[in-house]
């Protein structure tokens, strides 16, 4: 009982941080380790002896025995025994490099508005978004 209140005292003071936010990771990800102001995007998987470190998101699935550094930032699968370093950001959005492409600029091959509503394009030329597995 000592432990909780404790843990209480301490991440009561943190920002938008909330006990039950810890206890739910605590209770789920058990077995894992979990850093200070880490979080976990919905319907993660971790296979099991598993690190995700303080500041950072993940969401995803991960295989045993991996973990991410600190402040990282990863919508990804990962595999077995891998280690991400800090500040790693993994970008899902891709732009194409080869003609008849002359811009990376999504205003030439999207139909989304990606600034201000605005875009040369009437159908979509190339797929933005691709899946990660590391």
């Amino acid at each position: 009982m000592v432990k909780i209140v404790i843990i209480v005292m301490i991440w009561d003071v943190i920002p938008g941080y909330s006990i039950y936010k810890l206890l739910y990771y605590k209770i789920k990800y058990s077995g894992n380790k979990i850093g200070y102001k880490a979080r976990i995007g919905d319907n993660t998987i971790l296979e099991g002896a598993n690190e995700i470190s303080a500041y950072s998101f993940f969401k995803g699935e991960m295989g045993y025995g991996s973990y991410i550094s600190s402040y990282c930032n990863l919508s990804s699968s990962i595999g077995r025994f891998c280690s991400i370093a800090p500040h790693v950001n993994v970008v899902s959005g891709i732009h194409p490099m080869k003609a008849p492409f002359a811009t990376t600029s999504p205003f030439f091959y999207s139909k989304r508005s990606h600034r201000k509503g605005f875009t040369f394009s009437n159908q979509n030329l190339f797929k933005e978004i691709n899946s990660l597995t590391l």
